[in-house]
C-alpha cells in the first residue's frame, strides 16, 4: 500500500535472489506493445503529451475493499495505479513536479481523483481515475508529428496511430482470444525460466518510484490512508506533552506590507498545508521552543512559476524573477525584525 512496504519486498527478494515482479498486466498487451513500437520508430515524433483515465461505478459497499481505507481503497490504489504506470512507461523518468486533487468519499477515501505530472523539458501528463464515476478509460499519446489513440487502453483490443497530414489512422488490432492477465504470466514464466530475478519491461526499481510518487499524491488530502507505520494522523497530538497549537515566530505582517510596498501580491494566509507540513513545522517549532532557540520559524507559501502554470492556468502563479525579490525583501524584513 505504500513504497515503504514495497522496498521491504524488494530488499527481500534480491537478498534471496528471488524472482519478484510487479503484477502491472497492461505493460504486456499487444496493443500497448504496438504503441511503444511505433513510438521508438519515431511515428508521432517527440512525445510531448500523455491523457488517460481509468474509472468505473462500484456499487455502495462501505465494508468492501474498494470503499474501505484499512483495505487499501480508493480510486489512487486501485484505478490509479494503471494511468500513472502508463505515463511513467511512456516518458521513461518519474516527474519534476505534482499537482493533486481528490474528492473524499463518505467511508474517507478518495472516490475520484485528478493528477497533472510536469516532467523534463516541458512535457506533461493529465491522470484521472475513479471508482463512483465511468470514465471514457481511453489513453492518448501526443507527439509533434501526431498522436496514438487508445480505447479501453487497459483491456482493450485497439491502438490507432494518427500522423499529421494523413487523413485516416493506422489501426493495429489484436486479435487473441486469451485474457490480458496471460502475456504477464508468459513474462513471468520466460523470466523464471531465464534465470532472471526481475523483469525488463517493468523493473522493481521504476515500480518503487511509481509508489513514491502515490504516496506524494496521497499526501493531498490528509487522513486518507494509513501512513508507513499504518497509523491514520488525524486529530492525534503530534508530541504528547506539548501544546495543542504553536503559532509562526516570524514578522509575517511586516513581511507581507513589505512585499506590497515592493509591488509584489502577498497575503496572510488562515489555512493550513496538507499533513506532513504541519507535522514537520510544529516539530521544529516544539524544538525551538523546548531548546529555548533564538530562532524564528514558519511557513511561507510560494506559487507555481508561471512557466509552470502554463500547464494548468487555474494555478495561481508569479513569475520566478519576481518570486526571488519576494524571498530577498522577506529576509531582510527577518534580519531588521
Amino acid at each position: 500500500m505504500n513504497a515503504r512496504q514495497l522496498e521491504q519486498l524488494v530488499e527481500k527478494a534480491r537478498e534471496r535472489k528471488l524472482f519478484l515482479m510487479e503484477g502491472m498486466w497492461t505493460r504486456f498487451l499487444p496493443p500497448i506493445t504496438q504503441a511503444r513500437a511505433w513510438i521508438a520508430e519515431g511515428r508521432i515524433g517527440e512525445v510531448r503529451l500523455v491523457k488517460a483515465d481509468f474509472g468505473f461505478r462500484v456499487g455502495w459497499e462501505p465494508e468492501g475493499r474498494l470503499l474501505n481505507p484499512d483495505l487499501g481503497g480508493g480510486a489512487l490504489l486501485d484505478a490509479g495505479v494503471y494511468p500513472i504506470s502508463f505515463a511513467s512507461m511512456i516518458f521513461g523518468e518519474q516527474p519534476q513536479h505534482v499537482w493533486s486533487t481528490a474528492n473524499i468519499g463518505q467511508t474517507g477515501v478518495d472516490e475520484q481523483f485528478s493528477v497533472l505530472l510536469s516532467y523534463s523539458e516541458g512535457r506533461s501528463a493529465s491522470l484521472n481515475g475513479a471508482i463512483r464515476l465511468n470514465l471514457s478509460n481511453e489513453a492518448v499519446i501526443y507527439g509533434t508529428e501526431g498522436y496514438i489513440r487508445l480505447p479501453l487502453f487497459l483491456a482493450g483490443k485497439e491502438a490507432y496511430l494518427h500522423v499529421n497530414g494523413q487523413d485516416e489512422p493506422e489501426k493495429f488490432t489484436d486479435d487473441r482470444t486469451c485474457i490480458g492477465y496471460a502475456f504477464e504470466a508468459e513474462e513471468a514464466g520466460r523470466c523464471i525460466l531465464e534465470g532472471r530475478t526481475e523483469s525488463r519491461t517493468i523493473q522493481l526499481d521504476e515500480s518503487l518510484e511509481i509508489m513514491k510518487l502515490m504516496d506524494t499524491i496521497r499526501d493531498i488530502p490528509p487522513g486518507s490512508y494509513a501512513d508507513n507505520q499504518g497509523q491514520h494522523p488525524v486529530d492525534k497530538l503530534i508530541v504528547e506533552g506539548s501544546p495543542d497549537g504553536l503559532f509562526s515566530t516570524l514578522p509575517i505582517r511586516a513581511m507581507v506590507n513589505n512585499m506590497g510596498a515592493a509591488g509584489i501580491p502577498a497575503a496572510v494566509s488562515n489555512t493550513a498545508g496538507t499533513y506532513i507540513c504541519n507535522n514537520t513545522m510544529y516539530r521544529v517549532l516544539d524544538h525551538i521552543r523546548l531548546k529555548h532557540l533564538p530562532i524564528r520559524a514558519g511557513f511561507v507559501h510560494f506559487p507555481a512559476s508561471t512557466e509552470m502554470a502554463v500547464l494548468q492556468p487555474s494555478v495561481p502563479s508569479l513569475p520566478i524573477p519576481m518570486m526571488l525579490v519576494a524571498l530577498r525583501v522577506m529576509i531582510r524584513t527577518v534580519v531588521a525584525e
